[in-house]
């Protein structure tokens, strides 16, 4: 498991959440369908933003590449679950699997982030 981007802050906004499928489909020649529970978790996955400075150096480097660089060797390009605060409940912790999809802006970035439920 890999811990969060030291010096980044963790102040998502814009949650957006959705439920993965959890079945599987079987149609027959009849023309009936039925579907089967794949198991007991559901699990779920939220799109979130992150606001990083990208013109303020400290010790050498800005947040947003402090952040692309845990990005790309820590969190491995999100193959290793990081433990972040429970984006809904916000109490406690949970274990996501954090992606980048993209980032715009030039002085500060917003990135476009999708935490998926370990």
């Amino acid at each position: 498991m890999a811990a969060w981007a030291q010096g980044v802050n963790a102040d998502f906004y814009g949650l957006d959440g959705a439920v993965e499928d959890n079945r599987v489909q079987i149609k027959f020649k009849s023309g009936r369908t039925i579907y089967h529970k794949i198991n007991t978790i559901t699990k779920k996955t939220h799109a979130v933003k992150l606001y990083l400075n990208d013109s303020e150096k400290t010790n050498g480097t800005t947040e947003f590449e402090r952040f692309l660089t845990w990005y790309e060797n820590e969190n491995g390009s999100g193959s290793a679950p990081v433990e972040l605060i429970d984006i809904e409940a916000k109490t406690g912790t949970k274990e996501y699997y954090v992606t980048l999809s993209n980032w715009r802006g030039q002085k500060y970035k917003e990135l476009s982030l999708k935490l998926e439920e370990v």
